[in-house]
């Protein structure tokens, strides 16, 4: 492989490389995608009270697990992830392609792009999606599934890109800005819109943006039909919201006009699950 480097020399070497890349970065994008956020991240708190992303979050469960806490001490630890650990992650993210991500990327090109794109992490945080492009320059490697990998690298300023958390945001906020219609691949103005949210959101509730992030994922397989309505607040329960107009915004079944009050009252008389809702 040639004349073997320093620890120091390689990290010379990687900031030379990102002051490069960064110079032909566009930070108009930046600067648009921040004007934003506050909007909807006010709209958002109003719909998910921190209780209920709390909530949410603790009920997060995917199928295939959760690899990222393992793989995320590994990757900061070793300040890069080897091929079989990137290819790991890689499945878990996104199963499809995952073969030709393995044949197609070296041990020392995954080696390389991890490093990098970690570096351009913690240097340019204010770029979220600087760092992406970097992992996304691997082959077989997309924006959403290079969320996955920066999200393993710092939970704490990066959350996952995928398309239940963005319909959740559909759903949430009713903005077309979040309506994918069709289209499977996000963009690496998406990605940064997202993080930026997640971040802002983070810094008002005090929650990891990692966690948010689960939460809206969990918001969205618990209820894939909602769609946008005015004056709704949810709870901490996964079956009980607050309406404006409906009994003065006290807690309701969701999809009912049935209060919360009434289930408790008929309960502590004694009657069963069974006559509450043959009264009800």
């Amino acid at each position: 492989m040639g004349t073997r480097m320093s620890k120091s020399n390689i990290q010379v070497n990687l900031d030379d490389l990102l002051d490069e890349l960064w110079r032909k970065y566009d930070r108009n994008r930046r600067t648009a995608a921040l004007s934003e956020v506050e909007s909807m991240v006010d709209s958002l708190r109003l719909k998910l009270p921190k209780a209920c992303l709390e909530a949410l979050a603790s009920r997060f469960s995917y199928p295939a697990g959760d690899p990222l806490p393992r793989l995320g001490k590994l990757y900061r630890s070793q300040g890069y992830l080897a091929h079989n650990q990137a290819c790991e992650l890689r499945k878990w993210k996104t199963p499809r392609g995952s073969r030709k991500f393995r044949n197609d990327n070296t041990a020392d090109k995954v080696q390389l792009f991890t490093r990098v794109a970690a570096r351009a992490a913690d240097k340019y945080k204010d770029a979220p999606d600087f760092a992406v492009r970097l992992l996304s320059s691997m082959e077989s490697m997309a924006v959403a599934t290079g969320s996955a990998f920066l999200a393993a690298w710092n939970p704490d300023e990066f959350g996952i890109m995928d398309r239940r958390c963005w319909n959740a945001l559909f759903n949430l906020t009713g903005s077309n800005t979040f309506n994918r219609g069709s289209r499977t691949i996000f963009s690496e103005s998406e990605f940064l819109l997202y993080i930026n949210i997640l971040r802002r959101w983070s810094d008002l509730e005090d929650m990891p943006p990692r966690l948010i992030d689960k939460a809206l994922w969990q918001f969205d397989k618990e209820n894939p039909t909602t769609l946008y309505e005015e004056g709704i607040t949810f709870t901490d329960h996964q079956y009980i919201i607050r309406k404006e107009g409906i009994l003065s915004g006290e807690p309701i079944i969701k999809g009912t006009r049935t209060p919360v009050r009434a289930i408790v009252e008929n309960s502590r008389l004694g009657y069963s699950p069974e006559e509450i809702t043959d009264s009800l």
